[in-house]
């Protein structure tokens, strides 16, 4: 617990004793979906279309603390490693099939049109594995001990998640990633209701600019 800040409310309130053994960190979604920002962190920029002179390459979902959340995950991927629990990787991403389809697409976010903007048609293609958005950031530490697989539901809680989670002996998460707003909030329900304890450090998380209450 030395460093920890609780949040307003919660000081008072039991905390999970963390086992290293029993534990293991969730890396959700640290995509370059969520790191590719314009450079000027407006609505417009973040709207301008793919095929406008404005574009830039980013995306529309980019999350202004992205750098900043990663930090605090290697921090904490790396305490873990040393203490001995878990490191599970989970990236969102659709794989393209020979006749244009994909392989996996047939959740939530294949009908995902980014609040219907005109200038983002299909926009699931920002987890396509054949675009550059979907790559995983190269600033996530990622070793050889880790476990890493991939998802096209919000839930990183998947078969082959808990699958690993119950063969290592898990019963405690702690969930970092992206996005708040989505995929981390969906993966701390899920994995409460299957029965983990579940820790969200929240300077480890973060959701896009575009959703927050600043812009829109």
């Amino acid at each position: 617990r030395n460093g920890v800040v609780w949040e307003a409310g919660m000081a008072g309130h039991s905390h999970y004793e963390l086992v290293p053994e029993r534990t293991a960190v969730l890396v959700i979604d640290p995509q370059q979906v969520y790191a590719a920002c314009p450079a000027e962190l407006t609505v417009d920029a973040l709207l301008a279309s793919p095929a406008s002179s404005e574009f830039d390459g980013h995306s529309p979902m980019c999350c202004e603390k992205f750098e900043e959340a990663v930090g605090r995950i290697n921090a904490i991927t790396t305490a873990a490693r040393a203490a001995g629990a878990a490191v599970v990787h989970v990236a969102h991403v659709y794989h393209e099939t020979e006749e244009g389809g994909l392989l996996n697409g047939d959740h939530a976010l294949t009908t995902f049109d980014v609040l219907g903007w005109a200038g983002w048609p299909l926009a699931y293609n920002l987890w396509n594995a054949a675009l550059p958005w979907a790559a995983y950031s190269p600033l996530v530490h990622v070793e050889p001990t880790d476990y890493y697989t991939e998802k096209s539901s919000y839930s990183a809680i998947t078969d082959l998640v808990t699958a690993r989670l119950d063969q290592l002996g898990v019963d405690t998460v702690i969930v970092t990633g992206f996005m708040t707003q989505y995929c981390i909030t969906t993966s701390v329900r899920a994995a409460h209701d299957y029965g983990y304890n579940v820790i969200v450090p929240t300077d480890a998380i973060d959701g896009p600019i575009l959703l927050s209450s600043s812009l829109v």
